[in-house]
Order: C-alpha cells, then structure tokens, then sequence
C-alpha cells in the first residue's frame, strides 16, 4: 500500500507553463495532476530507459510512475484563454505522471517533499492492465503497486 506522500511542483515551472504557450499543459496540471494523483491506479518504478539527471547516472531507477483515466481532458480554450476547455478524456488512452524521489542531498533544502513532478501526459493505454500505459511490462522495471 502506498505511503501518504507530498510531491512537489517547482513555481517556476509552473508561471513557464501559464506563460510560454503551455497552457494546455497548464491546465492539465491544476484540473488533473493536482487532484488525479490520489486516484492512481499503479504506480510503477524505474524506467527502462538510460537517464542521467540532478547529478545521478542511475536517475532512471528511481523515477515513479503513476497512472490513472481521469473522467476529463483540459485544453486551450480559443474564445478565453483562462479558462480550460474541457472534454471527455479519449478512449483507449491512460494518463501518466512521472515523480522522481527526492535525493537525500536535497532533504535538507525540502524536508516535507518526497518527490518532484517531472513530467504528465495521455498516453496509449494497455490492452492487458486497465489505466496502465501500453507496453508496461517492457517500458518500467516494475510495478509497485495496483488498487486493484
């Protein structure tokens, strides 16, 4: 069973979003990150891909997925740009949100953060494993957990 956790969002990655033509992204972050990461259902670790990242070679390894089908999907809005359009999340996808385990380096500097977000998107979903990216055996070294 997994530990309550808090995870982490730098604020400057977020006014890049809101600023720089991610709005998209924006608003998948506030209407489905933020409030979807409780609703995981699997949490899968380490990706099976070389990734070097804040001063570690195995970066990699320690990366956690979570990945659920939220009811919606937040766009650009045309007409008004601060507020999302929203429509039914597509069939036959999952959505992804990859955290990376804070490092004990950095402990100190964030002691209530466990993880940062890395990145989020809708992907291909599995045929084999409801709300689990397509191909989850062979793309993350192993699941953790499932809620069901």
């Amino acid at each position: 069973m997994p530990k309550e956790a808090r995870i982490g969002l730098s604020h400057q990655t977020v006014m890049n979003l809101k600023s720089h033509g991610g709005r998209a992204r924006f608003f998948q972050l506030q209407n489905i990150v933020v409030p979807g990461l409780i609703d995981a259902q699997h949490i899968f670790q380490g990706l099976k891909r070389p990734m070097f990242s804040d001063g570690s070679m195995e970066a990699d390894a320690t990366k956690l997925v979570y990945t659920w089908k939220p009811p919606y999907d937040f766009d650009r809005n045309d007409v008004n740009q601060d507020v999302p359009q929203k429509h039914y999340f597509p069939k036959g996808k999952t959505f992804a949100v990859v955290v990376s385990p804070i490092r004990e380096a950095h402990r100190a500097d964030y002691p209530m953060i466990e993880g940062w977000i890395n990145h989020w998107g809708i992907v291909d979903e599995a045929g084999n494993l409801a709300e689990a990216p397509i191909n989850w055996e062979t793309r993350y070294l192993k699941k953790l957990w499932s809620k069901k």
